[in-house]
This record gives structure tokens, C-alpha cells and sequence, in this order.
């Protein structure tokens, strides 16, 4: 089977037909290895989405640390993401990128609404007064670049705890993080944990809500497949938990 390879043409015609245009501002999720190979890599796929919203647009990527070790130190500035993928990588090294100071649920950030990462203080991972309350609320959008559904959802934790769902319960974890000045101190933040290891959600529930609703735009290119969430799939989202709390159970509830 002959490798795929993606233009950096290809990456912008893509993300015009979900719908991005200039001055967007947008959180990318990614699966850059579903494109095949990418010419010039994450760095190729930087210049496309700069190509498509211009400078004017943000964006942001996540660069979490979920399953890192309790004694890590994280250095906003210099601790790599776990498991967020190569395009995070990226964006979070380019200079000029912003990364805001939850241990847990971080996110970096590049273009002139990047800025509102530093109004975060870091105390909550989910909920309110997280990364993700500030994001939605200043009017970002989700893309989940070849990322999916149940991979790059995240937002859906946070609207869980939104929610007060019944099978989470909200902890505080301590991690070390290293100021700007290059001392450390303590830190407590909020997570709105599982209260079983045991249980198993099933995010396409959501999903299949949120694209009977015509929530979000879908485009193919080559055998990767993006969506792109409007700002009403957080509203629709929100809503559900609220309406079933367990609706991401589904068919694990008895």
C-alpha cells in the first residue's frame, strides 16, 4: 500500500472545508499520523493553519500532563506534554507560545488571544475557573485534527464537572511547579476524578447528539477525518449532562 502524503495545499483546503477563516481562534486536538506523511510535518501543518486565519488568528493546543508521576516538577516553560502528540509539541516550543500553570490540564498557546491563558491561575483542571471555562468563554472553537472523537474530547470532562456527574468527586492533587523566576512552590489543584477505575465511558454518545444537532463540521482529507465543534456543541453538551448526568454511560448503567 503506497504511503499517503499530505501537502501543506492539501492541510489548508482541509481546513477550509470544516470552515476555519481568518482571525479564527481555535484549540487543536491532533492525530497528525492519520495524514500519512506530512511534508514538513507539524511545522508544515503551523504554516497551513496560519495560511487559512492569518496572524490575527490563536492557536492553542493541549499539553497535558494526565498520568505523570505526583513528583514530577512542572516547569510551564520547559515540561514536555504527555501523550498530546507531535503538533502540540510544536506549537508549545515556537517562541513567542504561551502556557498557562494548571500541573494537570495546561494548554499552550500562540497568536494575540493567547493572552487569556495567563489569566488562569491553575487552582482547577476542570470546571470553573479551569483553562477550559476561560477558552470557551472567550469564544474558541474545538478541532480535532485527524484526532478522534473519543481522543481529543476533552471538553467533555469538563462540562462533567460542570455537570456535578454522580461517578466523579472532586479531589485536590499537590504538584511542584516552578515560577517565573525560577523557584518553586506547591500547588493545589482541583480534579473532578473517576470514582472507580473501573469505569468505562462512551464519548460517542456525545458525539451522536452533537451531529444530529449539525453541532460541527466534518471534512476528509486522504483517510484522515477532522471535525470542527461550533461554540453550540459546549452549550448541547452542557445541556445533556445536565438533562442525564449518566448519559456517557450509556449501556453500562444496569
Amino acid at each position: 500500500m503506497a504511503l499517503t502524503i499530505t501537502t501543506q495545499p492539501d492541510i489548508e483546503q482541509h481546513l477550509r472545508d470544516l470552515g476555519l477563516s481568518r482571525g479564527a481562534k481555535v484549540i487543536v486536538h491532533s492525530a497528525l499520523i492519520h495524514f500519512g506523511m506530512i511534508q514538513d510535518g507539524p511545522a508544515g501543518v503551523y504554516r497551513a493553519m496560519r495560511e487559512v486565519i492569518g496572524d490575527e488568528g490563536t492557536i492553542v493546543v493541549p499539553t497535558y500532563l494526565l498520568g505523570a508521576s505526583p513528583q514530577l516538577v512542572f516547569d510551564p516553560r520547559n515540561t514536555p506534554s504527555l501523550a498530546c502528540g507531535s503538533f502540540s509539541e510544536y506549537v508549545r516550543t515556537l517562541e513567542g507560545s504561551i502556557r498557562s500553570q494548571c500541573p494537570l490540564h495546561n494548554h499552550s498557546g500562540i497568536g494575540p488571544d493567547a493572552k487569556v491563558l495567563e489569566t488562569v491561575d491553575g487552582s482547577a483542571s476542570l470546571g470553573a475557573g479551569s483553562d477550559f471555562d476561560v477558552l470557551y468563554e472567550a469564544g474558541f472553537s474545538t478541532l480535532l485534527l485527524g484526532c478522534p472523537f473519543p481522543d481529543g474530547a476533552t471538553f467533555i470532562m469538563h462540562f462533567e464537572a460542570m455537570a456535578e456527574v454522580p461517578f466523579r468527586e472532586w479531589t485536590n492533587l499537590e504538584r511542584t511547579v516552578v515560577n517565573a523566576d525560577g523557584s518553586s512552590r506547591t500547588h493545589s489543584c482541583r480534579y473532578y476524578e473517576r470514582k472507580s477505575n473501573d469505569l468505562v465511558e462512551d464519548l460517542n454518545i456525545v458525539r451522536d447528539i452533537l451531529e444530529a444537532a449539525e453541532a460541527f463540521t466534518i471534512a476528509k482529507c486522504g483517510r484522515a477525518e477532522s471535525l470542527l465543534l461550533a461554540g453550540s456543541a459546549y452549550k448541547m453538551t452542557l445541556e445533556a449532562l445536565i438533562k442525564d448526568p449518566e448519559l456517557t454511560l450509556g449501556a453500562k448503567r444496569p
